[in-house]
């Protein structure tokens, strides 16, 4: 009885917790870039909503990246990176750090030159399969959850728990953005100039 119970309780907060991510699905664009893939999507605009607002109210957001290259169904690449991003309201501009290594950073940025920086950062090696082999991509981006930043799991899942968590949602949804491109090939994507490069 007890452990109908509980599974009753997990399926509740399921369903309490399914609004709470919505995601919009994006194009990606892939071109090579020496010995890296560039990734970029124009439509791509996470400078927005309530994300945007709590960036202009002088709270920091983070942003997770994950970037993940198949061919044959199976997974080649897999990345994530975070990108904490704050704004200056006597310049309005953005900053952003790049969270663990290499660590880049920047600064003075407009909320479109902050958001293409976050992808420009998103470095990719060329796969190692064939350039005749098709494959695909995708990136997802979504907002950090604050519980989850902070590695507070002392509530434990406990009911007690559960509402504290959801009540401080206030079951507002989280954003989250993908894009995908594909069936492409490595042998017929096109050539992207690095930053400098005279050719």
């Amino acid at each position: 009885m007890r452990s109908y119970r509980y599974y009753i309780l997990l399926m509740c907060f399921a369903g309490i917790a399914c609004p709470l991510v919505w995601a919009q699905s994006l194009s990606l664009t892939v071109a090579r870039q020496g010995n890296h893939l560039h990734v970029a999507a124009p439509q791509l605009h996470f400078l927005a909503g309530k994300p945007l607002e709590q960036l202009h109210n002088g709270s920091s957001v983070t942003y997770v990246f994950d970037l993940t290259v198949t061919a044959s169904g199976a997974s080649a690449f897999s990345q994530q990176e975070r990108f904490i991003l704050s704004y200056d309201l006597w310049e309005e501009k953005f900053s952003i750090v790049q969270s663990g290594a290499p660590g880049r950073a920047a600064s003075h940025l407009t909320a479109e030159a902050a958001e293409t920086w976050c992808l420009d950062n998103l470095l990719v090696p060329l796969p190692s399969f064939s350039p005749e082999k098709t494959f695909m991509a995708k990136l997802e981006c979504s907002i950090a959850d604050d519980a989850e930043s902070s590695g507070d799991s002392s509530s434990g899942l406990t009911l007690a728990g559960l509402i504290d968590i959801f009540s401080r949602k206030k079951h507002e949804a989280l954003p989250r953005w993908e894009a995908v491109s594909g069936p492409m090939r490595l042998g017929d994507l096109k050539n992207k100039k690095q930053k400098g490069s005279k050719i």
